[in-house]
Formats: structure tokens, C-alpha cells, sequence
């Protein structure tokens, strides 16, 4: 039985961090798009990655219960 639960919270934590990297790679991809809209900058999904985590990565974090 305890084995069982343990499976089924390992899941649940691989959902949910599953979860929180496919909202960070829309977010990145939004930011993105942004950036290119509003500064005509053009950025490759890397370097829209390292911004976006500099400027927002931590509250992201703190929305989503893990600071």
C-alpha cells in the first residue's frame, strides 16, 4: 500500500512539474513575441529563455508555490 501512494505522489509531482515547465515555455514563447512587437528585437527561443528567466523566473516561482 505505501508503495502505491508513493507512486502515486511521484506522479503527481512529475505532473505538476510538467505542468509548471510547459507554462514557463508559453510564457518565454508570449515574451518572446513581445519583444520582437514592441522593440523590434528579434531573439531565438534561447536567448528569449535567459531573459525571461532573469526578469520573471522568480515570481513565477512565488505564484506557483515554490520559491
Amino acid at each position: 500500500m505505501t508503495q502505491g501512494l508513493e507512486r502515486d505522489f511521484e506522479e503527481e509531482s512529475t505532473d505538476a512539474f510538467q505542468g509548471r515547465m510547459e507554462a514557463q515555455c508559453q510564457l518565454i514563447r508570449k515574451y518572446r513575441s513581445e519583444v520582437l512587437r514592441d522593440e523590434g528585437r528579434q531573439l531565438s527561443y534561447d536567448e528569449a529563455a535567459l531573459e525571461w528567466i532573469e526578469r520573471y523566473a522568480e515570481g513565477f516561482a512565488r505564484e506557483h508555490g515554490h520559491s
